[in-house]
Formats: C-alpha cells, sequence, structure tokens
C-alpha cells in the first residue's frame, strides 16, 4: 500500500517557529500556523491511511525560482503534519527519506510506504 499526498509547499524549518524573547519561550510563527492551516484543508480532499511501524518517505518540493534554499530544510514540518493527523505513528519510524526540487510542480507530493529496515538489523523499539 502506497500513499501519494499533494500538501501545500512547506516552510523551511529555519521559519517554523519564533521566540519571545522576554520570556525565551518558542511559538508556532504565524507563517508556520498559516501552512498548518492550508495543508489540514488540502488533506481534507484526500485519501487517508495510516502507517504503523517502518516506512520509506518520498518528498517533492515545487521550486519555482532561483532563490539558493536548500530542500532538506523542508522535510521537517512536513514529518511533524503526518504525525499529528495520524498517517504515520511516529517520524522516527522512518527508515529512508528523499527530498528533491521539482519544477514541474508547486506544491508538495509526498510518497508514503510501508517497509525499510534499519542499518544495523537491531531493533529501535
Amino acid at each position: 500500500m502506497v500513499l501519494e499526498l499533494t500538501l501545500p509547499r512547506p516552510p523551511s524549518v529555519n521559519g517554523i517557529y519564533a521566540t519571545n524573547f522576554k520570556t525565551k519561550r518558542r511559538f508556532k510563527s504565524k507563517k508556520y500556523s498559516e501552512w498548518l492551516n492550508a495543508a489540514h484543508a488540502a488533506l481534507l480532499g484526500q485519501p487517508r491511511q495510516r502507517f504503523a511501524g517502518p516506512i520509506e518517505i518520498d518528498i517533492a518540493v515545487g521550486k519555482q525560482d532561483k532563490r539558493k534554499e536548500d530542500v532538506s530544510n523542508r522535510i521537517k514540518a512536513g514529518e511533524d503534519f503526518l504525525v499529528t493527523h495520524g498517517i504515520i505513528e511516529d517520524d522516527s519510524k522512518i527508515t529512508r527519506i528523499s527530498a528533491w526540487w521539482d519544477r514541474d510542480i508547486s506544491d508538495c507530493l509526498v510518497t508514503i510506504r510501508p517497509g525499510g529496515k534499519y542499518e544495523n538489523n537491531s531493533s529501535v523499539e
């Protein structure tokens, strides 16, 4: 069983939290909160299933300009979203993850499949 989801282009991990310098507490940034709401709305019209145990994830992220960006900074917001919405059990269960820029899309295509092995074949539980 493979699940493909189309989500809005995730924010960079560098901008998902902000800090209140008076209290030294961190909180979700406005941009991240807006993305979470948009991702939730996008999820509502798509098939869903729950993955328990080891999984592999592929993430194609839309790239529409020539700004210098790091695709790996776009992974964390999506991982956390999948956990929050019960699609994956926990992001610690991801055994392999691939991410790349895709100039043919503007959003983010996430493909999830069961499987994968831990490199040292030991229990990670």
